[in-house]
């Protein structure tokens, strides 16, 4: 092939401005700057591109402005998005509209102008009269946060397109509903009913508004705990009450450590493996949101307000003259202080009031063995005996009674059947509810 330059070429600026037209009109993977010709068939006519803002490239002259003009928020040149790449799908002739997948980029959120604030978003968009451009499939924040709006499919074969066998699901699309939230705990919500009480804990499981139930098991479930309890409220002058007490229960359902106004008896659980009856605190609503502290920062901001102004003329400059150098834009190092003790005390507080209205709350109830294994506060019993209440001054106490020296009132008091000693010498009873 013959030399496309030559000494003494008289017309080489004439062939540098062709090249470089050829190259700025693109696609760059159909450009025969060689001369030659490309061959075999496109995929798409939508290429990888990556730009600050979106005009992707297409090879059959289809007009791209109005496609994607969704995609741009300028109402706010700092909190704008910004397509930064989109992948093309091949449609199917006279079936289903070609398209992409495009990632677009946003910078600006949640008030922050660092990394913080970056958002990454995945979008869908077709080539339909007026092009249908989805919200987000995928938000990736830069602080973090994760967000896929519908479902996560796992294990499930492809072929199945419409058939969501999801591990994480919500069948009915209750607005305001989470189908996977993890933070310091994690809530599973299949309905929209109930989230448990406000307590910490790894994991919410809440039921389902269709049949009311929240887990099916085929298996076994298995759990540290050696008995199954349940929340109970306690008697206005029961007192405190320990683990492996014997305590009664009055006439009003309600725990009560006063002998006379016990009509049944029980022990307070000390190692619960299942914990029923928790709706104690349901009154309370959800925990506010936990908030953190902002320290005195620096950040990084636009050296000018009239910045984003010129940032937009010098990008459609860009765009129609790729010979002009994209300009960087100029920031400065602006302080922002943080949480004064008194603006913290004030975010904070809602917490701190829902703390405390709920350990008061918790100080009404207690968690009592109705099955199981549960260490009790009686010493010197023996295997084989029954624990036994009885009257302790205006109190409640327990005896140790041998089977073949109880009374049929004695046995119906019981409240279990020694079967071992722990090793602090207190009684290990199956429970047997009075």
């Amino acid at each position: 092939m013959a030399d496309k330059f030559y000494d003494g070429m008289p017309n080489v600026n004439e062939k540098l401005n062709d090249m470089d037209r050829a190259f700025a009109a693109g696609p760059y993977n159909a450009v025969p700057l060689t001369g030659g010709v490309m061959s075999g068939p496109l995929a798409n006519t939508y290429q990888i591109y990556s730009t600050h803002s979106i005009y992707a490239r297409s090879v059959d002259g289809l007009t791209n402005t109005s496609l994607y003009a969704p995609v741009n928020n300028t109402g706010n040149a700092l909190d704008r998005i910004n397509p930064a790449m989109s992948l093309g799908v091949t449609g199917i002739a006279g079936k289903a509209f070609e398209g992409a997948f495009i990632f677009a980029t946003r910078a600006g959120r949640g008030g922050s102008y660092v990394k913080d604030g970056f958002s990454l978003y995945l979008k869908a968009l077709d080539t339909s009269p007026g092009g249908q451009l989805s919200p987000g499939l995928l938000i990736v924040r830069g602080n973090g946060y994760v967000t896929i709006p519908k479902y996560v499919r796992i294990g499930t074969p492809e072929e199945y397109d419409d058939t969501y066998y999801s591990v994480i699901q919500n069948p009915n699309q209750v607005e305001g509903t989470r189908n996977l939230e993890i933070v310091n705990s994690a809530i599973f919500n299949v309905g929209a009913t109930g989230y448990g009480n406000g307590s910490e804990c790894v994991m919410r499981v809440t039921q389902t508004s269709l049949t009311g139930r929240s887990i099916n098991a085929a298996g076994t479930i298995n759990a540290s705990g050696a008995d199954y309890a349940e929340y109970m409220f306690k008697a206005p002058a029961c007192g405190v009450v320990a683990a492996g007490q014997v305590i009664g229960i009055g006439a009003d359902g309600k725990l009560t450590d006063r002998w006379a106004d016990a009509i049944s008896f029980a022990v307070k659980s000390t190692d619960p493996c299942m914990v029923g009856g928790d709706k104690w605190s349901q009154q309370l609503g959800q925990r506010p949101a936990s908030v953190t502290r902002a320290l005195d920062r620096v950040e990084s901001m636009l050296a000018s307000e009239a910045q984003p102004a010129v940032e937009a003329i010098y990008d459609g400059l860009t765009l129609l003259t790729p010979a002009i150098p994209a300009k960087a834009a100029v920031y400065r190092e602006v302080p922002l202080a943080g949480d004064t003790d008194e603006e913290w005390a004030v975010r904070q507080a809602p917490g701190l009031a829902f703390d405390a209205a709920l350990e008061a709350l918790r100080q009404t109830v207690d968690r009592i063995a109705f099955a199981g294994q549960v260490p009790c506060n009686i010493q010197g019993a023996v295997p084989g005996q029954f624990i036994v209440p009885v009257q302790d001054g205006a109190g409640i106490a327990g005896i140790a009674i041998n089977e073949t020296d109880m009374t049929l009132q004695q046995y119906t008091r019981a409240i279990g059947k020694v079967i071992a000693v722990e090793d602090d010498g207190r009684a290990r009873v199956i429970v047997k509810v009075a």
